[in-house]
Order: structure tokens, then C-alpha cells, then sequence
């Protein structure tokens, strides 16, 4: 298995049972110990994280972590504390005992599985984190060799419009040119590791700039000893062109990081895995062959940055394929990863039905062609790369843009990049970006006003905006802020530090967006968010005529659940459910807790005997889940469930959920533990 496993030292009660059920919902798998020495023999399964409280059968906690820590364990600890302890006691379990974390009962569940989530991510991205640096730099290398090409021309524009302006002394709008001109190559120079002409180029753009006796936009002499100092200048960078740093990196060709698309391919005859090869390498798409089980998971566990997979059904030993797709979806960083499953017969209903709660998104034949193979890839990818983090640029130098776009590609980001202030608005519309990267000087409306004008329209007064932008005066710092940005950066930016600040925006925003729009027991979408996601999947549906099933779905019997076993083993009904609708079906599907004990989900393209198939195959799955009271009773759930379908049954939403509603009804009415569909 590749889902995380937690480990948990608690003696038996309320706070052991909530714990368990919150984890498990969010995808983790859970291992109980009441002492140190089950602790000390369960640290063999290879726990993420491990928590323990002072409510002991033996000992308290620091006991507990203490009999971890001398049996050589290094794994990161938690305690959930009952009593308030020193600053020096606090100190101990910190220094002498490693402990990542100390929680104050009583605690609040789902903060506590986010911390935890947080903790292991920490965790995972330290090991991952030197190998995607060294592509990095390789992409990086690239864009620099191919600036340094492209620089001598640059510079040549430059003195040309310098030439120009000297020429035509009293024509502003030539020395706005060379200024304009200037701007642009200052802001990128050293970005791209050429400081000294960087800088020359900035001293060139100040000496341009209007002076104070000159009034703006007025003809006025200009004076001979600046432009003594701008030639002064223009030499020192023409000097610099001439360096050995220049020469090199234009006479140099490192290989830069590869940017095609890569997919897992799973498959027991190697034959087969060199084809896919041969047509992934026609089409720029990285092909990486496992024929096993085991060697899928091992790949996935090396790097998390696949784009798809596609796993043979026949894949031995039997039914491997379907439990290798529902491992690598619990595998931190793939729970959205496209699947497609490889069939030598796509007409047999029960196995796309199997396919596809297994999360298969394609069920494709095996006879595959290289135009087959890449529209299959990269179908597959965009559904994955809509998961992404999505970043808008806004610069009128395309070097800049150019080079942004491979490093925020490189973390995993979509990058849409526009070179006019005036397709700010369009670009926003297409992408729904995350965040937005604005220069403050522009032709025609500057950052400035484009700030101004995003921060005036509710569809983006909360998103992230940046300025990064080569004038660091105190007033053009003034103006953003006033103008309603998020952050201020001066070119040449250090790319640590820009990652940095645009991860802590996005990741803020989604935060606030998913404690808005998650339900907190469940894990799924809300009921407001789900009717926003189902209205984008119905125009989808529309305008790709191609049908859509919608699923209302009740738990049978839950006010006795709550009434007989109380509200924890309800909530921990409630979890599971979640966390089991969340891996189950495809990255596309929708599922979402509607309210109270009943949820929603919709699938797109799929029609009724299939869709009526896999809620089938959920009935019987949660139908077999043993759930235990406080008291110890063990007691079984099901739910009774309805659907519709666009555009069979109706055309809009609302139709489409009230007769949904109305077939649950009539499942209810029917005893019970059923799907209705279309009749």
C-alpha cells in the first residue's frame, strides 16, 4: 500500500475513536497500540507519522516516546498532552525526545489531520527536493544559453535607439523608446546571471529618464553631458558583451530539463511496454515501464510527478490492475492522477464498470497508433494539470516571461503569459489563475492600472497579486500597495524567494477556499460548491453532447445510528463514506456531501447502466464495513440511492436534481439498500 499510515498510541476511547475516523477519511490507514511495547513492534509497518496521548494502560506519553526513541525508532512523533506541563518539561520532549508536535487535549480532529498531513508532506518533500532541483537548473541553463544568443541583438536595438534619440534631441517619444528598451533588458540580464551588463543597463535607463527641470512630456533640450554618461555607459555593456562569461554561455549547450509529458505504463509483456516506448518517444512523452505491481508502486514511491498511468486489466496476478489503480490514487501527490486501463475487449460492461471505480478515467484497446497514444496521454494530463496551480504573467518582456514560465512549469504550475496590460482580463477568464505576476511598467496602462481595475470587480478582489518589477522607488512601492497588490519584488528576482512568496499565496487562498467550500467530517465538497461544480460539468456536457448522470444518495436508517450508537460512531459512518466516495470513481467525477446523511455524485460522459453499476459496486463495498460503537457493538450501514440523467431525464440542473430525488424516494419506498435508476 502507498497511502500513509499512522500509528496510534492511545488508550481506548472517544478521542482514539474520532482520531481514527477523521484519518481514516482523509485517505490514511490507521494501526492501534496501547502500550510502548506494541508501539515498539508496530513501528515495523512502516508508520508516517506516530501519536500518543498520556491515556496509557502503562506509563504516560513521554514514557511511551521515550521506549520509541531508545529502540532506534526516527519516525516523527505527536503527543496529544492531557495535563499542562513546564517549560522545561516541554523543552525535554522537544530536545531529548524529537517530538514534531504537542497538542493540548481537548483537540480539535480535523486540525489535527491537517497538521499531520502537513507534518508527512514536510517529510516527503525533504527527499524529493534535490533531485527535481537538479532539472531545474538544466531548464534554467538552457534559457540562459539561448538569452545569451539573443543578447547581442538585444543590445544592438538598444544602442540603435540610443543613436536615434541623441539624433533627434527634442523628440521625447524616441528617447521613451530607448528608455523602454532598456527597461526591458535590465529586468532581465541578471535574472538570467549577466549582473554587470544588468546593471549598466538600469544606469542607462536612469539617465533617460526625464529630468527634474523638465517638465513631462514638454520638448526639451537635452543635456550633452548626460548623454556623454549614457555612451559612457553603453561602452562599459558592449565591453561586458565582449567578456569570456558571454562567450561561454553562448558557445555552450547544456541539455536542459525535459518538459514532456510522463506517464506510468503497467504491464506484464515487455513487448508491449517497448511499443508504448516507441510511440511516447514519437510524441515528446516520457514513457516509464513497470511489469509488475511492485515496480509501479516502487516508481511512483521514487517520483510522484507522473502526469498518468495506464495499467493493462490482464495484469497479473488477477484482478492486480484494479487494486494497483486504487493504491496509486492513495499515494501522497497522485490522489487526482488519471488512469487509463489497456483492454484487448472494450465491450465487456462489468469490467469499464470496474475500470472506472478503480478511477479510470480512458478504457482504451490495446491497438493503439502514435496520434491514439498522445491524444489519450493528453487528454489524460488535463485533467491533472487542472488540478494544478495555475499562474498568470503579465510582462511586456517576453524573456522574462519565457523564463518564469519554465520555473513555476518545473514546480508543477500551469503558466498562462500575456504581453499587453490588455489581455489581462481575457487571459484571467480562460485560466482562473491563483495568482497573477504584474509588471508595473507597461505600454499603454501600467500595473498600476491594472491592479486598480482587478481589485474594482468581486470576481477578483481575493486574488493574489504580485508586482515584480524593476523601479524599487518608495513611491512606485506606494502606488501598488494603494492600488491593492499583495507583495512587491524587484527584478532581478531571486528565484527562491519568488517560489516562496507565490507558494504562500496560493496556498493561503486554497486554504481559505477549502475550509469554505469542505465539509469537515466528510472531506467532500459542500452543498454551495457542488451546485457551482455541477453547473460547470452540465455546459461541459452541453457543449461536448455528451450525456451526464447525476446520483442522490441517503443513508438508510441514520437517525437510528445516531440514536443507538451516538453521534462519534455516526460521524465516524459519515467519514468513511467520504473518504470512500473521494478514492473510488474517476479525477473528473463529482462527489459531495448534499446534507446531512445524503451526498451527490455526477458523472460526466458515463451513461445509466454504467453509472447504476458503480453506485452498486459502493452499496455493496460500505455494505461490508464493520463499524464499532463506543460500547464495542459492531453494527453495518447502507444508504438507498437515485438517479438522472442529462439529457435523457431532463436538461437543467434543478430537473435533473429533483428527479434524482424523487428515485431516491421511490428506493426508500422499495426497501431499502438499492439504486433506482432509469426505468
Amino acid at each position: 500500500m502507498t497511502s500513509r499510515l499512522a500509528l496510534l498510541v492511545m488508550g481506548d476511547g472517544a478521542a482514539r475513536a474520532a482520531l481514527s475516523a477523521a484519518l481514516t477519511g482523509a485517505g490514511w490507514r490507521v494501526v492501534l497500540a496501547n502500550s510502548g511495547r506494541e508501539a515498539t513492534e508496530a513501528v515495523a509497518d512502516g508508520p508516517s507519522v506516530v501519536v500518543v496521548n498520556d491515556a496509557l494502560p502503562e506509563g504516560d506519553g513521554p514514557a511511551c516516546i521515550g521506549q520509541l526513541r531508545r529502540s532506534g525508532a526516527e519516525i516523527p512523533v505527536v503527543l496529544i498532552s492531557t495535563q499542562t506541563r513546564s517549560l522545561d518539561a516541554h523543552r525535554r520532549l522537544v530536545d531529548e525526545l524529537h517530538v514534531a508536535l504537542v497538542a493540548q487535549e481537548p483537540i480539535d480532529v480535523a486540525e489535527l489531520v491537517g497538521k499531520l498531513d502537513a507534518l508527512v508532506t514536510i517529510e516527503e518533500r525533504a527527499e524529493g527536493e534535490a533531485a527535481a532541483q537538479v532539472g531545474l537548473k538544466q531548464a534554467m541553463a538552457a534559457l540562459r544559453q539561448d538569452y545569451a544568443r539573443a543578447l547581442p541583438r538585444r543590445l544592438g536595438t538598444l544602442a540603435y535607439a540610443i543613436y536615434q534619440a541623441k539624433a533627434h534631441p527634442d523628440d521625447l517619444i524616441l528617447r521613451q523608446d530607448a528608455k523602454s528598451q532598456a527597461h526591458r533588458i535590465q529586468g532581465t540580464a541578471g535574472a538570467y546571471g549577466f549582473a554587470a551588463i544588468g546593471k549598466s543597463v538600469r544606469n542607462i535607463e536612469d539617465l533617460l529618464r526625464p529630468r527634474s527641470a523638465e517638465p513631462e512630456g514638454t520638448p526639451a533640450p537635452f543635456m550633452e553631458t548626460a548623454w556623454v554618461d549614457v555612451e559612457r555607459e553603453l561602452a562599459t555593456v558592449m565591453r561586458s558583451l565582449e567578456a569570456t562569461e558571454i562567450a561561454a554561455a553562448a558557445e555552450s549547450s547544456p541539455t536542459a530539463g525535459s518538459t514532456a509529458l510522463s506517464v506510468l505504463a503497467v504491464c506484464g509483456d515487455q513487448v508491449y511496454l517497448q511499443y508504448l516506448g516507441h510511440l511516447g518517444r514519437q510524441r515528446v512523452i516520457e514513457v516509464v515501464p513497470a511489469q509488475t505491481a511492485a515496480e509501479a508502486v516502487a516508481e511512483v514511491t521514487r517520483s510522484n510527478r507522473f502526469d498518468a498511468a495506464f495499467i493493462d486489466e490482464r495484469l497479473a496476478p488477477a484482478a492486480s490492475a484494479y487494486r494497483l489503480a486504487l493504491d496509486l490514487r492513495t499515494h501522497k501527490g497522485l490522489e487526482g492522477l488519471p488512469l487509463a486501463f489497456l483492454s484487448g475487449d472494450g465491450r465487456d460492461m462489468k469490467a469499464r464498470v470496474a475500470a472506472v471505480h478503480a478511477g479510470a478515467s480512458l478504457y482504451l484497446g490495446k491497438a493503439l497508433d502514435a496520434d491514439g497514444f498522445s491524444a489519450a496521454v493528453h487528454q489524460l494530463a488535463s485533467l491533472r494539470w487542472a488540478e494544478r496551480p495555475h499562474v498568470l504573467l503579465v510582462d511586456d518582456d517576453a524573456d522574462f516571461t519565457a523564463q518564469m514560465s519554465v520555473l513555476f512549469r518545473h514546480e508543477r504550475m500551469n503558466v498562462a503569459r500575456v504581453n499587453h496590460p490588455d489581455q489581462v482580463l481575457h487571459a484571467l477568464d480562460e485560466t482562473a489563475a491563483d495568482v497573477v505576476l504584474l509588471d508595473g511598467n507597461m505600454p499603454d496602462h501600467s500595473g498600476f492600472d491594472v491592479c486598480r481595475v482587478l481589485r474594482s470587480s468581486p470576481r477578483w478582489q481575493d486574488l493574489p497579486i504580485l508586482f515584480v518589477t524593476a523601479d524599487g522607488a518608495p513611491a512606485a512601492r506606494a502606488a501598488a500597495f494603494e492600488a491593492g497588490a499583495d507583495d512587491y519584488l524587484l527584478k532581478p528576482v531571486v528565484r527562491e524567494e519568488l517560489l516562496a512568496r507565490v507558494k504562500v499565496r496560493i496556498e493561503r487562498r486554497r486554504f481559505l477556499r477549502e475550509r469554505s467550500d469542505r465539509d469537515p467530517v466528510t472531506g467532500l465538497m459542500v452543498r454551495r460548491a457542488c451546485i457551482q461544480a455541477l453547473s460547470a460539468r452540465l455546459v461541459e456536457a452541453r457543449r461536448h453532447h455528451r450525456p451526464l448522470v447525476v446520483c442522490l444518495l441517503d443513508l438508510d436508517h441514520f437517525k437510528t445510528v445516531n440514536d443507538r450508537f451516538g453521534h462519534l460512531a455516526g460521524d465516524q459512518v459519515l467519514a468513511s463514506l467520504g473518504g470512500l466516495l473521494e478514492r473510488r470513481f474517476r479525477a473528473e467525477d463529482l462527489r459531495g456531501r448534499w446534507g446531512g446523511e445524503e451526498f451527490i455524485l455526477a458523472f460526466p460522459g458515463e451513461g445509466p447502466e454504467a453509472a447504476e453499476l458503480m453506485v452498486a459496486r459502493v452499496l455493496d463495498e460500505l455494505s461490508a464495513v464493520p463499524f464499532t460503537s463506543d460500547s464495542g457493538e459492531v453494527f453495518r450501514v447502507t444508504f438507498s440511492a437515485g438517479l438522472a440523467v442529462f439529457p435523457q431525464d431532463a436538461t437543467t440542473a434543478d430537473d435533473l436534481l429533483r428527479l434524482a430525488d424523487r428515485r431516491l424516494y421511490d428506493a426508500k419506498e422499495g426497501g431499502r439498500r438499492r439504486v433506482v435508476g432509469v426505468r
